[in-house]
């Protein structure tokens, strides 16, 4: 990724850290306070004070916005969940699977002008989450070439699943 202070951010492929937790009930571990045991298939790629959103678990209420607390080794992370250490919230039963994505940016962004610059073939494709996992734009190229949103629009973080091919570019205001 290019520089926070530079306008536009850019991003490419090798930018997009995701990992794939294990398959339910040992990819997801909760305990109290918020705390989840992360263990993944792979190498996960994250470090300590990293942000991540978990999309599409087994068990929806993992979705969402975490901090790593602790890495013990390159397949298991310590998680940290705001929304699951609220008082009184229940600890969540075990589960797995989904993806595990690292964070570009935690704050509020408002997103001027979204380009998707040379997707390089038909069914490559663009997916861009909040920090909460709400897709901002999944785009799937119909042919090679540039794409662009353009709708101005403020999103709480921002996440980037998958770039296949090409550059995304966003304006920032």
């Amino acid at each position: 990724m290019s520089f926070i202070q530079e306008n536009p951010w850019v991003f490419t492929s090798a930018d997009v850290v995701t990992s794939t937790p294990a398959a339910s009930p040992s990819g997801l571990i909760a305990s109290a306070g918020g705390i989840v045991a992360l263990t993944t298939g792979g190498a996960h790629g994250l470090a300590v004070n990293n942000f991540v959103t978990i999309v599409n678990p087994t068990l929806a209420a993992y979705r969402g916005f975490y901090k790593v607390l602790a890495v013990p080794s390159g397949t298991t992370a310590t998680l940290f969940s705001p929304s699951l250490a609220v008082p009184g919230t229940a600890i969540l039963a075990a589960s797995g699977g989904g993806t595990v994505v690292l964070n570009q940016y935690v704050g509020m962004i408002r997103a001027e002008d979204t380009y998707w610059l040379n997707a390089a073939a038909a069914n490559d494709e663009v997916i861009l989450l909040t920090r909460n996992g709400v897709p901002i734009w999944d785009a799937i190229a119909p042919t090679k070439g540039t794409y662009s949103r353009s709708k101005p629009f403020w999103v709480q973080g921002l996440s980037i699943q998958q770039i296949s091919s090409g550059t995304v570019e966003i304006v920032i205001n």
